[in-house]
């Protein structure tokens, strides 16, 4: 979509109309940010209820549509947080699909609460990049304590994934208030990383606590 057009969307309240314009989109593309804007600002039970029953489609990008409703269904308030991240609990282990699966993460540390945390840092070492970076870019939405340094410290030196290690190392940098042997040894590491982003990241942190290359 260009910087000076508007997108056109059937003037509708009704949610199912909403959800079958959204699934002619991509994940990236802008006029499905809006529609899905519009379906968490309306809210509702019809909602919840359309939205979780798309998470059992056998058509990934059905499934996909199904967790991003919820996971910010009612926004600011998030309303059926509970039954939300019971449902993905229930349907995480299962899924198949990367992108579906990066997404679930994010609603149980959006929308989870510290009991969710073994489960989440659990998905640090899955195979899957797009799921070890929605680990590293989200945990600490959970917790910021000894308990993610562990996975942070194992993402922050995942090779195969760039934006993985640069967002465990911003994690163990800026977010976990913690001055411990492991986090210096981890950021010094990250100080002759290939990326110039992730160098700069890691020399911050350590210059935050007091450490010098």
């Amino acid at each position: 979509m260009g910087a000076d057009s508007i997108p056109i969307f059937r003037v509708t309240d009704n949610p199912a109309v909403l959800v079958e314009e959204i699934l002619h989109y991509r994940e990236d593309d802008d006029e499905r940010d809006v529609l899905l804007s519009m379906l968490h600002a309306r809210g509702g039970l019809d909602v919840f209820i359309l939205a979780r029953g798309l998470c059992f489609s056998a058509i990934p990008n059905e499934r996909l549509a199904g967790i991003q409703i919820l996971r910010e269904l009612g926004r600011p308030e998030f309303l059926f947080a509970r039954e939300t991240v019971a449902l993905v609990r229930e349907l995480i282990s299962r899924e198949d699909n990367d992108r579906v699966a990066a997404w679930m993460v994010t609603v149980l540390t959006w929308r989870g609460t510290e009991e969710d945390l073994p489960l989440v840092l659990s998905y640090a070492y899955d195979h899957r990049s797009d799921v070890r970076e929605a680990v590293a870019h989200s945990v600490t939405n959970l917790a910021t304590d000894i308990r993610v340094v562990p996975a942070l410290v194992f993402l922050s030196n995942d090779q195969s994934d760039r934006d993985t290690r640069s967002y465990a190392t911003y994690s163990l940098s800026e977010e976990v208030d913690i001055d411990s042997a492991e986090i210096i040894d981890a950021l010094r590491v990250r100080l002759d990383d290939d990326d110039s982003v992730v160098r700069m990241i890691a020399q911050r942190g350590l210059a935050r606590r007091g450490y010098g290359p």
